[in-house]
């Protein structure tokens, strides 16, 4: 995984990075904008909605669901990132701590509406991800929901046409959800596409009778 420190001295220019990367409409944040409109609309559907979003980074996507009556949380391992995020979303709680571990402890006791992971998941290796879904969903009210938007493909083998479409564009070093896999373990797990290598995955708290 990337260190604090490398997002420390990207945060000044990250927002601008991620802006310019995804004009270009390809590999790793092509949609993503319209990700971030998914999830807007999915948050929207609750009335005063609780939200957690890990690895808030600068609070971009915080700030616009600020704007939705809602209770948000965040939390990132770069403190320069959250310096940036705290003055785009001073309403918003946030805390230093690095999502591999968990959450801070000052979020204990504290349950969700909305977990919410856009572009940070696949810095969690492969064999950690069920058990990290697992944990995070505990945290979640009734008929509460995960939201991770990514770089995610249907199954394996998407995987490495991608790669081999993308060339030195290809970054070996992250690891994407693969939706055929987590099914197995969540088979209310819900997929929406939104290009041939990103989309949104709903994980759901449902409560059934």
């Amino acid at each position: 995984m990337n260190s604090s420190e490398e997002f420390d001295i990207w945060a000044e220019d990250y927002d601008k990075a991620v802006v310019n990367m995804e004009m270009t409409n390809k590999y790793p944040f092509v949609a993503r904008s319209q990700i971030f409109v998914d999830i807007i609309k999915e948050v929207k559907s609750k009335k005063n909605a609780r939200i957690l979003d890990m690895g808030c980074g600068t609070g971009e996507l915080l700030s616009l669901l600020s704007a939705f009556d809602c209770e948000v949380f965040g939390q990132d391992f770069s403190k320069k990132m959250l310096e940036k995020a705290k003055k785009r979303v001073p309403n918003a709680k946030l805390y230093v701590g690095n999502f591999e571990d968990g959450l801070v402890k000052e979020l204990e006791g504290i349950k969700f509406d909305y977990i919410i992971g856009t572009y940070v998941f696949h810095h969690l290796p492969d064999d950690k991800k069920v058990s990290f879904f697992k944990a995070l969903k505990d945290r979640l009210n009734e008929n509460g929901k995960i939201l991770i938007g990514d770089v995610i493909f249907q199954k394996r083998e998407d995987i490495e046409k991608c790669k081999k479409d993308e060339g030195e564009r290809w970054d070996d070093e992250e690891e994407y959800c693969v939706v055929d896999e987590l099914q197995v373990d969540f088979p209310n797990l819900e997929f929406i596409k939104e290009s041939y290598c990103s989309g949104l995955l709903k994980i759901s708290n449902e409560c059934r009778n």
